[in-house]
Protein backbone atom coordinates (compact mmCIF):
# COMPACT_ATOMS: atom_id res chain seq x y z
CA UNK A 1 0.00 0.00 0.00
CA UNK A 2 1.57 2.81 -0.73
CA UNK A 3 0.53 6.54 -1.65
CA UNK A 4 2.62 9.40 -3.83
CA UNK A 5 2.03 13.12 -4.15
CA UNK A 6 3.42 13.58 -7.75
CA UNK A 7 1.97 16.75 -10.13
CA UNK A 8 1.74 16.51 -13.62
CA UNK A 9 1.70 12.69 -13.50
CA UNK A 10 0.56 13.19 -17.91
CA UNK A 11 4.74 13.91 -18.64
CA UNK A 12 5.88 10.00 -19.73
CA UNK A 13 8.99 10.37 -17.28
CA UNK A 14 6.60 10.83 -14.30
CA UNK A 15 4.60 7.81 -15.87
CA UNK A 16 7.48 5.84 -15.93
CA UNK A 17 8.37 6.19 -12.80
CA UNK A 18 5.26 5.14 -10.78
CA UNK A 19 4.57 1.92 -13.06
CA UNK A 20 8.27 1.17 -11.92
CA UNK A 21 7.18 2.30 -8.25
CA UNK A 22 4.35 -0.71 -8.95
CA UNK A 23 6.26 -2.96 -10.41
CA UNK A 24 9.02 -2.96 -7.52
CA UNK A 25 7.17 -2.75 -4.94
CA UNK A 26 3.92 -4.95 -6.02
CA UNK A 27 1.70 -3.23 -4.52
CA UNK A 28 -1.84 -4.04 -3.94
CA UNK A 29 -2.91 0.03 -3.41
CA UNK A 30 -1.56 3.24 -4.39
CA UNK A 31 -3.23 6.85 -4.04
CA UNK A 32 -1.54 9.29 -6.70
CA UNK A 33 -2.33 12.72 -5.20
CA UNK A 34 -2.74 16.37 -7.01
CA UNK A 35 -1.70 14.53 -10.29
CA UNK A 36 -3.02 16.60 -12.20
CA UNK A 37 -2.63 20.08 -10.74
CA UNK A 38 -1.23 22.94 -12.99
CA UNK A 39 1.44 24.02 -10.60
CA UNK A 40 1.14 27.80 -11.89
CA UNK A 41 -2.44 27.87 -10.89
CA UNK A 42 -2.00 26.26 -7.29
CA UNK A 43 -2.79 28.65 -4.08
CA UNK A 44 -1.07 29.02 -1.08
CA UNK A 45 -1.78 26.37 1.00
CA UNK A 46 -3.76 28.11 4.48
CA UNK A 47 -3.98 26.50 7.83
CA UNK A 48 -7.63 27.80 7.42
CA UNK A 49 -8.27 25.26 4.38
CA UNK A 50 -7.25 22.19 6.37
CA UNK A 51 -10.30 22.56 9.33
CA UNK A 52 -12.22 20.20 7.32
CA UNK A 53 -10.06 17.81 6.71
CA UNK A 54 -9.08 17.67 10.50
CA UNK A 55 -13.04 17.93 10.86
CA UNK A 56 -13.89 14.65 8.94
CA UNK A 57 -11.14 12.80 10.64
CA UNK A 58 -12.76 13.67 13.66
CA UNK A 59 -15.89 12.28 12.55
CA UNK A 60 -14.45 9.12 10.92
CA UNK A 61 -13.12 7.97 14.29
CA UNK A 62 -16.61 8.21 15.66
CA UNK A 63 -17.67 5.93 12.83
CA UNK A 64 -14.17 3.16 13.60
CA UNK A 65 -13.07 3.95 16.70
CA UNK A 66 -13.42 0.01 17.57
CA UNK A 67 -12.13 -1.25 13.94
CA UNK A 68 -8.71 -0.78 12.74
CA UNK A 69 -7.85 1.53 10.07
CA UNK A 70 -5.12 3.80 9.14
CA UNK A 71 -5.03 7.23 7.32
CA UNK A 72 -1.96 7.96 4.97
CA UNK A 73 -1.00 10.95 2.68
CA UNK A 74 0.10 14.38 2.22
CA UNK A 75 -1.53 16.47 5.21
CA UNK A 76 0.09 19.93 4.44
CA UNK A 77 0.99 20.22 7.70
CA UNK A 78 3.75 19.07 10.21
CA UNK A 79 3.07 17.81 13.05
CA UNK A 80 5.78 18.56 15.63
CA UNK A 81 8.82 21.14 15.70
CA UNK A 82 11.25 18.78 14.46
CA UNK A 83 9.56 18.11 11.45
CA UNK A 84 10.92 21.13 9.56
CA UNK A 85 14.52 21.85 8.72
CA UNK A 86 15.11 25.81 8.76
CA UNK A 87 11.36 26.65 10.00
CA UNK A 88 9.74 28.20 13.10
CA UNK A 89 10.94 27.41 16.18
CA UNK A 90 7.35 27.26 17.74
CA UNK A 91 4.08 25.76 16.59
CA UNK A 92 1.95 27.70 13.84
CA UNK A 93 -1.81 27.27 14.13
CA UNK A 94 -2.22 24.83 11.27
CA UNK A 95 0.36 22.15 13.34
CA UNK A 96 -1.49 23.34 16.84
CA UNK A 97 -4.76 22.59 15.13
CA UNK A 98 -3.29 18.99 13.04
CA UNK A 99 -2.36 18.01 16.41
CA UNK A 100 -5.72 18.20 17.78
CA UNK A 101 -7.12 16.23 15.59
CA UNK A 102 -4.67 13.24 16.04
CA UNK A 103 -5.20 13.63 19.77
CA UNK A 104 -8.75 13.34 19.18
CA UNK A 105 -8.72 10.71 16.33
CA UNK A 106 -6.38 8.89 19.08
CA UNK A 107 -3.64 8.02 15.82
CA UNK A 108 -0.02 7.26 16.31
CA UNK A 109 2.60 7.42 13.75
CA UNK A 110 3.43 4.00 12.27
CA UNK A 111 7.38 3.63 12.52
CA UNK A 112 8.97 4.13 9.41
CA UNK A 113 12.51 3.36 7.76
CA UNK A 114 14.16 5.49 4.92
CA UNK A 115 14.14 9.58 4.94
CA UNK A 116 12.54 11.59 7.66
CA UNK A 117 11.54 14.52 5.58
CA UNK A 118 9.18 13.77 2.98
CA UNK A 119 8.48 17.17 1.44
CA UNK A 120 11.49 19.52 -0.35
CA UNK A 121 11.15 22.77 -1.81
CA UNK A 122 14.13 22.67 -4.21
CA UNK A 123 14.39 26.60 -5.15
CA UNK A 124 16.59 27.39 -7.69
CA UNK A 125 19.18 28.58 -5.52
CA UNK A 126 20.34 28.12 -2.19
CA UNK A 127 18.98 25.95 0.53
CA UNK A 128 15.63 24.89 0.25
CA UNK A 129 12.87 24.15 3.13
CA UNK A 130 12.71 20.29 4.12
CA UNK A 131 8.99 19.27 5.99
CA UNK A 132 7.89 16.11 7.09
CA UNK A 133 4.31 16.72 5.80
CA UNK A 134 3.83 13.15 4.44
CA UNK A 135 2.62 10.68 6.83
CA UNK A 136 1.21 7.42 7.50
CA UNK A 137 -1.08 6.98 10.93
CA UNK A 138 -2.93 4.47 12.70
CA UNK A 139 -5.17 3.40 15.22
CA UNK A 140 -4.55 1.61 18.43
CA UNK A 141 -6.79 -1.28 17.08
CA UNK A 142 -4.55 -1.88 13.75
CA UNK A 143 -1.29 -1.31 15.57
CA UNK A 144 -2.32 -4.24 17.88
CA UNK A 145 -3.19 -6.46 14.56
CA UNK A 146 -0.59 -5.34 12.43
CA UNK A 147 2.51 -5.46 15.02
CA UNK A 148 4.85 -5.65 12.90
CA UNK A 149 3.68 -2.63 10.04
CA UNK A 150 6.28 -0.23 9.15
CA UNK A 151 6.73 2.55 6.69
CA UNK A 152 9.25 2.79 3.79
CA UNK A 153 10.11 6.55 3.00
CA UNK A 154 11.86 6.42 -0.75
CA UNK A 155 13.88 9.45 -2.33
CA UNK A 156 12.14 12.07 -3.97
CA UNK A 157 13.75 11.38 -7.30
CA UNK A 158 11.49 13.23 -10.00
CA UNK A 159 8.90 14.99 -6.82
CA UNK A 160 8.85 17.53 -4.24
CA UNK A 161 7.30 14.78 -2.27
CA UNK A 162 8.97 11.56 -1.19
CA UNK A 163 7.27 8.08 -2.13
CA UNK A 164 6.12 6.24 1.28
CA UNK A 165 4.80 2.37 1.07
CA UNK A 166 2.83 1.10 3.55
CA UNK A 167 4.43 -2.60 4.11
CA UNK A 168 2.04 -5.30 6.89
CA UNK A 169 3.41 -8.45 8.00
CA UNK A 170 3.31 -11.36 5.74
CA UNK A 171 1.25 -13.48 8.60
CA UNK A 172 -1.14 -11.11 8.13
CA UNK A 173 -0.70 -9.43 4.26
CA UNK A 174 -3.45 -11.73 3.24
CA UNK A 175 -5.92 -11.25 5.05
CA UNK A 176 -7.99 -9.44 2.28
CA UNK A 177 -8.73 -13.47 1.52
CA UNK A 178 -10.48 -13.90 4.39
CA UNK A 179 -12.91 -10.94 4.25
CA UNK A 180 -13.37 -11.98 1.12
CA UNK A 181 -17.41 -12.70 0.73
CA UNK A 182 -18.43 -16.28 0.43
CA UNK A 183 -21.72 -17.85 0.00
CA UNK A 184 -23.29 -20.28 2.06
CA UNK A 185 -23.70 -21.23 5.99
CA UNK A 186 -21.25 -19.97 8.23
CA UNK A 187 -19.57 -23.15 9.17
CA UNK A 188 -19.32 -23.96 4.99
CA UNK A 189 -17.87 -20.27 5.02
CA UNK A 190 -15.09 -20.63 7.55
CA UNK A 191 -13.95 -23.56 6.12
CA UNK A 192 -13.80 -22.21 2.51
CA UNK A 193 -11.58 -19.03 3.71
CA UNK A 194 -9.12 -21.49 5.18
CA UNK A 195 -8.78 -23.23 2.37
CA UNK A 196 -8.44 -20.41 0.24
CA UNK A 197 -5.50 -19.31 2.78
CA UNK A 198 -3.84 -22.58 1.92
CA UNK A 199 -1.11 -21.05 -0.79
CA UNK A 200 -0.49 -18.40 1.30
CA UNK A 201 0.55 -20.54 3.75
CA UNK A 202 2.55 -22.92 2.11
CA UNK A 203 4.46 -19.68 0.67
CA UNK A 204 5.18 -18.94 3.91
CA UNK A 205 6.51 -22.54 4.76
CA UNK A 206 8.71 -22.46 1.31
CA UNK A 207 10.24 -19.44 2.61
CA UNK A 208 11.42 -20.75 6.13
CA UNK A 209 14.13 -22.56 3.86
CA UNK A 210 15.90 -25.65 4.60
CA UNK A 211 15.10 -26.41 7.71
CA UNK A 212 18.98 -28.64 8.03
CA UNK A 213 20.52 -25.32 6.79
CA UNK A 214 18.44 -23.44 9.34
CA UNK A 215 19.63 -25.39 12.16
CA UNK A 216 23.41 -25.16 11.42
CA UNK A 217 22.99 -21.39 10.82
CA UNK A 218 21.74 -21.00 14.14
CA UNK A 219 24.06 -23.45 15.86
CA UNK A 220 26.88 -21.45 14.60
CA UNK A 221 25.61 -18.00 15.97
CA UNK A 222 25.15 -20.16 18.86
CA UNK A 223 28.97 -20.78 19.35
CA UNK A 224 30.11 -16.89 17.92
CA UNK A 225 27.97 -15.41 20.89
CA UNK A 226 28.78 -17.97 23.26
CA UNK A 227 32.91 -17.08 22.50
CA UNK A 228 31.98 -13.30 22.52
CA UNK A 229 30.48 -13.89 25.81
CA UNK A 230 33.35 -15.52 26.97
CA UNK A 231 35.79 -12.32 26.45
CA UNK A 232 33.08 -10.25 27.72
CA UNK A 233 30.94 -11.82 30.71
CA UNK A 234 29.43 -8.61 31.75
CA UNK A 235 28.01 -7.52 28.11
CA UNK A 236 23.84 -7.33 28.61
CA UNK A 237 23.47 -7.32 24.88
CA UNK A 238 25.66 -10.23 24.46
CA UNK A 239 23.53 -12.58 27.06
CA UNK A 240 19.92 -11.30 25.49
CA UNK A 241 20.97 -12.03 21.90
CA UNK A 242 22.24 -15.52 23.35
CA UNK A 243 18.68 -16.50 25.07
CA UNK A 244 17.12 -14.95 21.71
CA UNK A 245 19.65 -17.51 19.17
CA UNK A 246 19.55 -20.20 21.80
CA UNK A 247 15.67 -20.25 21.89
CA UNK A 248 15.47 -20.14 17.95
CA UNK A 249 18.37 -22.94 17.98
CA UNK A 250 15.85 -25.08 20.70
CA UNK A 251 12.84 -24.88 18.33
CA UNK A 252 14.27 -25.46 14.80
CA UNK A 253 16.54 -28.62 16.38
CA UNK A 254 12.86 -30.11 17.96
CA UNK A 255 11.79 -29.58 14.39
CA UNK A 256 14.33 -31.19 12.71
CA UNK A 257 14.34 -33.91 15.15
CA UNK A 258 10.54 -34.57 14.42
CA UNK A 259 11.36 -34.30 10.95
CA UNK A 260 13.90 -37.23 11.28
CA UNK A 261 11.66 -39.31 13.85
CA UNK A 262 9.17 -39.55 10.97
CA UNK A 263 11.93 -40.72 8.53
CA UNK A 264 12.84 -43.40 11.05
CA UNK A 265 9.35 -44.50 11.18
CA UNK A 266 8.18 -45.47 7.92
CA UNK A 267 6.61 -49.13 7.17
CA UNK A 268 8.29 -51.05 4.91
CA UNK A 269 6.78 -54.54 5.66
CA UNK A 270 3.73 -55.52 7.74
CA UNK A 271 1.57 -58.21 8.43
CA UNK A 272 -2.21 -58.42 8.86
CA UNK A 273 -4.57 -60.28 10.86
CA UNK A 274 -3.96 -63.38 9.38
CA UNK A 275 -0.17 -63.37 9.35
CA UNK A 276 0.33 -62.43 5.37
CA UNK A 277 2.75 -60.23 4.63
CA UNK A 278 2.87 -57.08 2.66
CA UNK A 279 6.00 -55.47 1.11
CA UNK A 280 5.79 -52.32 -1.24
CA UNK A 281 2.56 -50.94 -2.72
CA UNK A 282 0.67 -53.91 -0.50
CA UNK A 283 1.48 -51.96 2.45
CA UNK A 284 -1.43 -49.31 1.62
CA UNK A 285 -3.98 -51.59 0.76
CA UNK A 286 -3.41 -53.92 3.85
CA UNK A 287 -3.66 -50.75 6.03
CA UNK A 288 -6.22 -49.19 4.59
CA UNK A 289 -8.08 -52.44 4.51
CA UNK A 290 -7.34 -52.51 8.23
CA UNK A 291 -8.56 -50.17 9.90
CA UNK A 292 -11.49 -49.52 7.70
CA UNK A 293 -12.71 -53.35 8.58
CA UNK A 294 -12.09 -52.07 12.12
CA UNK A 295 -13.65 -48.57 12.30
CA UNK A 296 -15.77 -48.75 9.51
CA UNK A 297 -17.99 -52.14 9.98
CA UNK A 298 -21.11 -51.90 12.23
CA UNK A 299 -21.97 -55.11 14.71
CA UNK A 300 -25.45 -55.62 16.10
CA UNK A 301 -25.65 -55.15 19.58
CA UNK A 302 -28.92 -56.93 21.53
CA UNK A 303 -31.15 -54.35 23.16
CA UNK A 304 -30.50 -54.45 26.87
CA UNK A 305 -32.74 -52.91 29.78
CA UNK A 306 -30.77 -50.05 31.07
CA UNK A 307 -32.63 -48.62 33.76
CA UNK A 308 -30.87 -50.53 36.03
CA UNK A 309 -27.48 -50.32 35.15
CA UNK A 310 -28.20 -46.61 34.86
CA UNK A 311 -29.08 -45.83 38.02
CA UNK A 312 -27.79 -42.27 38.98
CA UNK A 313 -28.71 -39.99 36.48
CA UNK A 314 -28.78 -36.05 35.92
CA UNK A 315 -31.57 -33.86 37.34
CA UNK A 316 -33.97 -32.15 34.91
CA UNK A 317 -31.89 -28.58 36.23
CA UNK A 318 -28.61 -29.62 35.07
CA UNK A 319 -29.45 -31.15 32.24
CA UNK A 320 -31.01 -27.95 30.69
CA UNK A 321 -27.90 -25.89 31.91
CA UNK A 322 -25.63 -28.00 30.27
CA UNK A 323 -27.06 -26.58 26.72
CA UNK A 324 -27.31 -23.05 27.84
CA UNK A 325 -26.39 -20.42 24.61
CA UNK A 326 -23.04 -20.88 23.62
CA UNK A 327 -21.00 -17.31 24.15
CA UNK A 328 -18.04 -16.28 22.46
CA UNK A 329 -16.23 -16.29 25.31
CA UNK A 330 -16.59 -19.71 25.86
CA UNK A 331 -15.23 -20.44 21.81
CA UNK A 332 -12.21 -17.99 22.54
CA UNK A 333 -11.09 -20.16 25.56
CA UNK A 334 -11.80 -23.56 24.01
CA UNK A 335 -9.39 -22.23 20.74
CA UNK A 336 -6.93 -20.76 23.72
CA UNK A 337 -6.47 -23.70 25.46
CA UNK A 338 -5.95 -26.19 22.86
CA UNK A 339 -2.23 -26.97 22.60
CA UNK A 340 -0.25 -24.98 19.74
CA UNK A 341 2.10 -28.40 19.46
CA UNK A 342 -1.03 -30.57 18.40
CA UNK A 343 -0.59 -32.22 15.33
CA UNK A 344 -3.14 -30.62 12.73
CA UNK A 345 -6.01 -32.06 11.27
CA UNK A 346 -6.64 -32.30 7.68
CA UNK A 347 -7.20 -28.66 7.26
CA UNK A 348 -3.47 -28.47 7.96
CA UNK A 349 -3.96 -25.48 10.99
CA UNK A 350 -2.91 -26.02 14.37
CA UNK A 351 -4.20 -23.80 17.61
CA UNK A 352 -1.49 -21.50 17.13
CA UNK A 353 -3.05 -20.13 13.28
CA UNK A 354 -5.83 -19.41 15.29
CA UNK A 355 -4.65 -17.74 18.51
CA UNK A 356 -1.70 -15.55 16.44
CA UNK A 357 -4.78 -14.19 13.68
CA UNK A 358 -8.10 -14.00 16.63
CA UNK A 359 -8.17 -10.58 15.76
CA UNK A 360 -9.10 -11.78 11.88
CA UNK A 361 -10.65 -14.76 12.27
CA UNK A 362 -11.64 -15.07 15.48
CA UNK A 363 -15.51 -13.33 14.87
CA UNK A 364 -16.23 -15.44 12.03
CA UNK A 365 -14.90 -18.79 13.77
CA UNK A 366 -16.70 -18.22 16.85
CA UNK A 367 -20.06 -17.64 14.47
CA UNK A 368 -19.08 -20.76 12.97
CA UNK A 369 -19.17 -22.96 16.40
CA UNK A 370 -22.22 -20.93 17.92
CA UNK A 371 -24.37 -21.91 14.92
CA UNK A 372 -23.49 -25.33 15.04
CA UNK A 373 -24.74 -25.57 18.59
CA UNK A 374 -27.63 -23.57 17.28
CA UNK A 375 -28.50 -26.10 14.57
CA UNK A 376 -26.96 -29.10 15.65
CA UNK A 377 -25.59 -29.32 11.81
CA UNK A 378 -21.84 -30.31 11.24
CA UNK A 379 -19.99 -30.45 8.17
CA UNK A 380 -18.52 -33.72 7.04
CA UNK A 381 -15.79 -32.59 6.08
CA UNK A 382 -15.04 -30.67 9.21
CA UNK A 383 -15.17 -33.82 11.44
CA UNK A 384 -12.95 -35.53 8.42
CA UNK A 385 -9.90 -37.29 10.65
CA UNK A 386 -6.10 -38.22 9.63
CA UNK A 387 -5.25 -41.64 11.51
CA UNK A 388 -1.23 -41.49 12.71
CA UNK A 389 -0.01 -44.67 12.86
CA UNK A 390 2.16 -44.76 16.48
CA UNK A 391 4.58 -47.70 16.63
CA UNK A 392 3.99 -49.86 20.39
CA UNK A 393 6.86 -51.41 20.34
CA UNK A 394 10.48 -50.63 18.74
CA UNK A 395 10.45 -53.17 15.72
CA UNK A 396 6.82 -53.38 14.47
CA UNK A 397 6.04 -55.84 12.15
CA UNK A 398 1.84 -56.05 12.37
CA UNK A 399 -0.74 -53.99 11.93
CA UNK A 400 -1.73 -54.61 15.52
CA UNK A 401 1.59 -53.66 16.70
CA UNK A 402 0.94 -49.59 15.64
CA UNK A 403 -1.73 -47.03 18.21
CA UNK A 404 -4.00 -45.01 16.03
CA UNK A 405 -4.01 -41.21 17.08
CA UNK A 406 -6.79 -38.78 15.18
CA UNK A 407 -4.98 -35.62 14.35
CA UNK A 408 -8.87 -33.66 14.38
CA UNK A 409 -9.26 -30.13 12.94
CA UNK A 410 -9.39 -27.41 15.26
CA UNK A 411 -12.97 -26.16 14.58
CA UNK A 412 -14.38 -29.80 15.81
CA UNK A 413 -11.76 -29.94 18.90
CA UNK A 414 -13.49 -26.51 19.64
CA UNK A 415 -16.84 -27.76 19.52
CA UNK A 416 -15.58 -31.18 21.89
CA UNK A 417 -14.04 -29.03 24.26
CA UNK A 418 -16.76 -27.09 24.95
CA UNK A 419 -19.37 -29.99 25.69
CA UNK A 420 -16.75 -31.54 27.85
CA UNK A 421 -16.79 -28.56 29.46
CA UNK A 422 -20.01 -28.74 29.83
CA UNK A 423 -20.17 -32.38 31.21
CA UNK A 424 -17.39 -33.13 32.86
CA UNK A 425 -18.44 -31.21 36.28
CA UNK A 426 -21.62 -33.90 36.28
CA UNK A 427 -19.57 -37.05 35.42
CA UNK A 428 -18.79 -37.76 39.46
CA UNK A 429 -22.19 -38.18 40.46
CA UNK A 430 -22.95 -40.55 36.77
CA UNK A 431 -19.42 -42.90 37.05
CA UNK A 432 -19.35 -45.44 39.57
CA UNK A 433 -16.41 -45.07 41.90
CA UNK A 434 -15.15 -48.29 40.25
CA UNK A 435 -14.09 -45.80 37.45
CA UNK A 436 -10.92 -44.16 38.34
CA UNK A 437 -10.00 -42.07 35.24
CA UNK A 438 -10.94 -39.89 32.91
CA UNK A 439 -13.11 -38.25 35.84
CA UNK A 440 -12.16 -35.16 37.36
CA UNK A 441 -10.82 -35.56 40.96
CA UNK A 442 -10.27 -39.32 40.74
CA UNK A 443 -6.91 -40.75 39.46
CA UNK A 444 -6.05 -44.20 37.54
CA UNK A 445 -3.22 -44.59 40.04
CA UNK A 446 -5.47 -45.49 42.91
CA UNK A 447 -6.41 -48.77 40.54
CA UNK A 448 -3.28 -49.31 40.19
CA UNK A 449 -2.37 -49.87 44.43
CA UNK A 450 -5.61 -51.80 44.83
CA UNK A 451 -4.78 -54.40 42.36
CA UNK A 452 -1.24 -54.36 43.43
CA UNK A 453 -2.57 -55.10 46.91
CA UNK A 454 -5.16 -57.86 45.56
CA UNK A 455 -2.70 -59.81 43.92
CA UNK A 456 0.39 -59.67 45.99
CA UNK A 457 0.29 -63.19 47.85
CA UNK A 458 -0.74 -64.81 44.26
CA UNK A 459 2.13 -66.64 43.62
CA UNK A 460 1.47 -68.51 47.21
CA UNK A 461 0.27 -72.23 46.81
CA UNK A 462 -1.82 -72.37 49.94
CA UNK A 463 -5.40 -70.68 50.46
CA UNK A 464 -8.23 -70.95 47.99
CA UNK A 465 -8.24 -71.39 44.04
CA UNK A 466 -7.77 -68.12 42.64
CA UNK A 467 -6.81 -66.28 39.16
CA UNK A 468 -6.72 -62.84 36.97
CA UNK A 469 -7.46 -61.56 34.12
CA UNK A 470 -5.33 -59.22 32.03
CA UNK A 471 -7.97 -57.73 29.56
CA UNK A 472 -7.19 -55.69 26.73
CA UNK A 473 -10.34 -52.96 26.62
CA UNK A 474 -9.28 -51.53 23.02
CA UNK A 475 -11.84 -52.71 21.07
CA UNK A 476 -14.29 -52.22 23.79
CA UNK A 477 -13.11 -48.51 23.63
CA UNK A 478 -12.49 -48.09 19.84
CA UNK A 479 -16.41 -49.79 18.79
CA UNK A 480 -18.91 -48.44 20.50
CA UNK A 481 -22.09 -48.81 18.74
CA UNK A 482 -23.53 -45.56 18.04
CA UNK A 483 -26.84 -47.02 18.50
CA UNK A 484 -25.80 -48.04 22.61
CA UNK A 485 -23.98 -44.64 22.92
CA UNK A 486 -27.20 -42.59 22.21
CA UNK A 487 -29.64 -45.01 24.77
CA UNK A 488 -27.24 -44.86 27.14
CA UNK A 489 -26.57 -40.71 27.20
CA UNK A 490 -30.73 -40.87 27.08
CA UNK A 491 -30.35 -43.35 30.32
CA UNK A 492 -28.87 -41.02 32.13
CA UNK A 493 -30.91 -38.06 31.61
CA UNK A 494 -29.47 -35.84 29.13
CA UNK A 495 -31.10 -33.38 27.65
CA UNK A 496 -32.17 -34.22 23.91
CA UNK A 497 -30.33 -31.44 22.47
CA UNK A 498 -27.06 -32.49 24.35
CA UNK A 499 -27.42 -36.13 22.91
CA UNK A 500 -27.83 -34.72 19.52
CA UNK A 501 -25.04 -32.61 19.53
CA UNK A 502 -22.62 -35.46 20.54
CA UNK A 503 -24.04 -37.83 17.67
CA UNK A 504 -23.39 -35.13 15.79
CA UNK A 505 -19.38 -35.42 16.70
CA UNK A 506 -19.63 -38.78 16.35
CA UNK A 507 -21.73 -40.05 13.54
CA UNK A 508 -20.65 -37.54 10.56
CA UNK A 509 -16.62 -38.47 11.29
CA UNK A 510 -14.80 -40.35 8.22
CA UNK A 511 -10.98 -41.35 8.09
CA UNK A 512 -8.12 -41.05 5.78
CA UNK A 513 -4.80 -43.18 7.11
CA UNK A 514 -0.85 -41.41 7.20
CA UNK A 515 0.97 -43.90 5.81
CA UNK A 516 4.91 -42.52 5.40
CA UNK A 517 4.05 -39.63 5.63
CA UNK A 518 1.02 -39.43 2.58
CA UNK A 519 -2.79 -39.86 3.35
CA UNK A 520 -4.44 -42.94 1.99
CA UNK A 521 -7.79 -44.49 1.73
CA UNK A 522 -11.32 -42.95 2.82
CA UNK A 523 -13.51 -44.48 4.89
CA UNK A 524 -16.73 -43.66 6.82
CA UNK A 525 -16.70 -44.46 10.66
CA UNK A 526 -19.33 -46.33 11.69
Amino acid sequence: MAAWNIRGLNRPLKQSEVRLLFSENKLFVCAILESHVDITKLTKNKYQETRSLWDNLCKHKGFCHDKPWVVMGDFNSALHIEDSLNGPSTQSIGMREFNDCVQYSELIDIKGHGLHYTWNQKPSNGIGLLKKIDRVMGNMKFLEIFKDAYVLYHPFQISDHTPYILKLAASVKNQHEWIKRVDGVTLFAVTKKLRNLKPYMRKLLFNQGNLHDKVADLRKKLDDIQSLIDSSPLDVDLRNMEAQWLKDFQIAAYDEECFLKNARSKIYAIRDVNGDRYEGEGILDALVSHYANFLGTEDRVATIDLDDICVNTLSADVAVNMIRQVTREEVKNAIFNTGENKAPGPDGYTSAFFKSSWDIVGEDVSSAVIVFFDNGKLLKQLNHTILALVPKVDTPDSVLDYRLISCCNVIYKCISKIITERIKGSLEKLVSINQSAFVPGRKISDNILLTQELIHNYHLNKGPARCAFKIDIQKAYDTVNWVFLENVLKAFGFHHKMVAWIMACVITTSFSISINGNLHGYFRGK
